[in-house]
């Protein structure tokens, strides 16, 4: 079971979060006075000095702390999304070959009720090229217009885009101790909410196998009076330390079970960490869509020594590598399991 020693982390742990939100500020408020070209140049300079910083010395200069095992499981962005098309039942079960604790998805729902696997709100940018449907006009038709028939005619990377249902069963039957983060895409109405608990109830997919997220407050507060057994996190994205405070405020008061913000050191402080677990909330961190300034190994290190208890990355076969070399060698992490325990939080199990 998770533990938190309730001491303070190493004191550069804070620094280096502290620098990164000072960096982010500076950034934030030149840019805003500048044109949009220097804005945008300014911005990478900001990025590639931040995210080297903490490549170059998160681990160099931050004392050995808790291991791997026993702190931060890994969640696949979208499955191995680096290596294989978003969404998609291929990418999901690389992502569970690779190690990963388990997998996260994006749900939408279609005008004839279905929910698919997709994160966008229309087929465009995910749609295979040389493959598109001869009527070209479903890839821009707001996917809440469209019916599974024709969305059976679009392929998105070995096939059309799953449902919910075929996904959730399929990842059930390959490793029922592997977890799913199944993201409601804001605006859900409680059609939707319902809908995907009827299927995760159908299934037997119970809170040690699903983990619902959301950006939209309201959905999260739907699933969590609908659902009560389940683990339910609010998504957030803030580049300052207050934002992320306020995030979890926003999640406590509605009595969810925790949050999942962008993996931002100086947003995502150790602080921000310390302060949800001693409210039995769960912390979780995640990325952009791959290639990803924040997916990288200081990163993951900063997120670790943290006490972050979920990290959602684009590349599972490469950070299950480096949470093996973290934890020593001591197992395999393939063979590591994670599950949400009714009387804390997560349990990491070898």
């Amino acid at each position: 079971m998770v533990t938190h020693d309730g001491g303070s982390p190493p004191p550069m742990l804070d620094l280096l979060g502290w620098l990164a939100g000072v960096l982010g500020w500076l950034a934030g408020a030149t840019t805003a006075l500048v044109s949009s070209l220097l804005a945008e140049l300014l911005q990478r300079v900001h990025d590639l000095f931040v995210w080297r910083m903490f490549d170059l010395l998160a681990w160099r200069l931050m004392p050995a702390g808790r291991t791997l095992g026993c702190s931060m499981a890994l969640i696949a962005h979208r499955g191995a999304s680096a290596a294989h098309p978003e969404n998609t039942m291929r990418a999901m079960l690389a992502a569970l070959d690779a190690g990963a604790h388990g997998v996260e998805y994006d749900l939408q729902q279609l005008a004839d009720g279905t929910l698919i696997v997709l994160h966008d709100e229309t087929l465009r940018r995910t749609a295979r090229r040389g493959v598109l449907p001869a009527d070209d006009r479903l890839l821009d038709m707001p996917v809440g217009e469209l019916r599974l028939t024709e969305l059976e005619r679009v392929d998105v990377g070995g096939g059309s885009p799953p449902t919910f249902e075929r996904m959730l069963a399929t990842l059930l039957a390959r490793d029922s101790s592997r977890l799913s983060f199944a993201e409601l895409k804001r605006g859900s109405g409680g059609a939707m909410v319902a809908e995907a608990l009827r299927i995760a109830r159908k299934l037997g997919a119970g809170p040690q196998s699903v983990v619902w997220i959301s950006f939209d407050a309201e959905v999260c507060a739907q699933l969590k009076r609908a659902a009560p057994e389940y683990r339910v996190l609010l998504l957030g994205l803030g580049a300052r330390e207050h934002d992320v405070r306020a995030l979890l405020e926003r999640a406590h008061a509605l009595g969810l079970d925790g949050i999942d913000a962008g993996a931002h050191p100086g947003a995502l402080t150790p602080a921000v960490v310390r302060d949800a677990h001693a409210r039995g909330m769960l912390v979780a961190a995640w990325v952009y869509k791959a290639p990803a300034a924040n997916d990288r190994e200081g990163v993951w290190e900063y997120m670790h020594r943290a006490d972050v208890d979920f990290f959602t990355t684009n590349w599972p076969d490469t950070v299950a590598g480096w949470a093996d070399r973290t934890n020593g060698g001591r197992a395999p992490h393939a063979q590591t399991t994670a599950r949400i325990d009714p009387g804390r939080n997560l349990e990491i199990a070898r």
